[in-house]
């Protein structure tokens, strides 16, 4: 195969991120936009020695699962891939994908119970926009993909109120002739608009990461919260470094508390701007509801939460233990966990700040249950060795990643535990990710 090749394919099947695979003459081609069964023309952009990407020339022969409700950003953002099928072939994709990722692991495992979202449009409850100075002018909106350019068409999967706020900042920052951010040079005033709302949308957190000094606090507060009575609390992060890390060290609460406070399977929790927190609330509940059913906690049980956040899945699933201890390495987050015990009144919980690799040093004791939550990465060798030796009965890991899931799930087996049931629940609609569950039984 040769770059600028064109030539007619079928796709067959579908890679981990959602693009179609064409095999012809057994040379792997991966074509995003496109859907298993459909014929196009491929033009190939990159070839390696067995495997290359293409982009779809043409759709020669369309298939009926092909989406007609497209995103303006589709294709440009590096956000979503997925708008081109239609939601339930999404949904048969991502679970193909996390029962495939647990074969290639040598796990037998079935799929015993899936959420599939209740909307695709305006679920997230978070949003981060950079704002930069590009080519002259002052623009807002999201990077392209693979690169640092910013688009500014307009977000599906984002609720309308955010496009609102973010075109409010941009009249602040032209009425005070407050600059954007220049990657290049290093100068000007704003970088990002990070926006964080309740699910309900009644409370949202406005955020804005400024380089440098900011004078105009008390001007800006009365733009926004002037305009939006759903702005509850705007902060300052300062963030002056060279670097493509979002937000800065320093935090300046200017109006408000600081923080939003959202409900949750009937819960109450405050949420701060640097704590993690699932951006789909609808389908969270759902990911909570399968992980308290799978955990099967009692008064009994003495249970552990690793990577605990603000503590929303120990207060979720286990309000009813005989103690619940949460770790989480984010300070901040821990103290919004301390907090939401007390909100939601469980005394049996305490919340430790510590990374769960380094769980081994805690000498916290035994647990008969443990639920873990870790980032895409997935869980350090030292925590699986920590759940491996230790005595607990039950494990619920809650995985954004198949594959690491996977990778850890045969690590676990192989030590003694075993899947007795899985869930998938799709909290990222439109996108290549999705969110599974297991149960593992010692």
């Amino acid at each position: 195969m040769n770059k600028n090749e064109r030539l007619e394919v079928e796709i067959e099947d579908y890679s981990s991120e959602g693009y179609g695979v064409a095999k012809p003459d057994g040379y792997v081609l991966f074509i995003p936009g496109t859907i298993r069964g459909e014929r196009v023309l491929a033009h190939v952009l990159k070839a390696g020695k067995s495997f290359g990407y293409a982009k779809a020339e043409k759709i020669l022969l369309p298939s009926e699962k092909r989406c007609k409700q497209l995103c303006p950003a589709d294709g440009v953002c590096g956000g979503c891939g997925l708008w081109h099928m239609d939601y339930k072939e999404e949904f048969d994709f991502k679970c193909a994908k996390v029962l495939s990722n647990l074969k290639k692991a040598g796990l037998d495992a079935k799929i015993d119970k899936i959420e599939a979202s209740t909307c695709v449009t305006g679920y997230r409850n978070k949003a981060q926009y950079p704002v930069r100075e590009q080519r002259g002018k002052t623009v807002i909106g999201f990077y392209r993909r693979a690169s640092h350019d910013v688009a500014e068409e307009k977000c599906l999967i984002q609720p309308e109120i955010f496009d609102k706020i973010v075109a409010c900042v941009r009249r602040f920052m032209q009425n005070y002739s407050v600059d954007a951010y220049n990657e290049l040079t290093g100068k000007g005033i704003i970088r990002h608009i990070y926006l964080r709302s309740s699910g309900d949308k009644r409370q949202i957190m406005l955020c804005l990461v400024v380089n440098g000094i900011f004078d105009k606090k008390r001007e800006f507060i009365h733009a926004v919260c002037g305009e939006f009575n759903e702005i509850t609390t705007v902060i300052l992060n300062y963030n002056s470094k060279n670097t493509n890390v979002i937000l800065g060290q320093r935090f300046e609460t200017i109006y408000g508390s600081g923080f939003i406070t959202d409900t949750l399977c009937g819960k109450k929790f405050e949420i701060s701007a640097q704590a993690f927190y699932q951006v789909n609330h609808d389908m969270c509940e759902k990911l909570y509801g399968i992980a308290a059913a799978f955990g099967e906690v009692d008064q009994s049980r003495r249970v552990l939460d690793l990577y605990c956040g603000i503590g929303t899945v120990g207060i979720c699933a286990a309000m009813s233990a005989k103690e619940l201890i949460g770790v989480e390495i984010v300070p901040q987050a821990v103290n919004n966990a301390r907090r939401n015990a007390v909100i939601n009144g469980l005394a049996n919980a305490r919340f430790i700040a510590s990374d769960a690799a380094g769980i081994n040093n805690l000498g916290l004791g035994d647990f008969d249950v443990i639920f873990v939550d870790p980032p895409r990465k997935g869980c350090d060798r030292s925590t699986l060795d920590f759940i491996i030796s230790s005595s607990a009965e039950k494990l619920v890991y809650i995985s954004c990643d198949s594959a690491t899931l996977a990778r850890d799930a045969a690590i676990l087996t192989s030590a003694g535990f075993s899947i007795k049931k899985t869930a998938v629940v799709d909290m990222f609609a439109r996108t290549s990710h999705v969110e599974t569950v297991v149960q593992f039984v010692r």
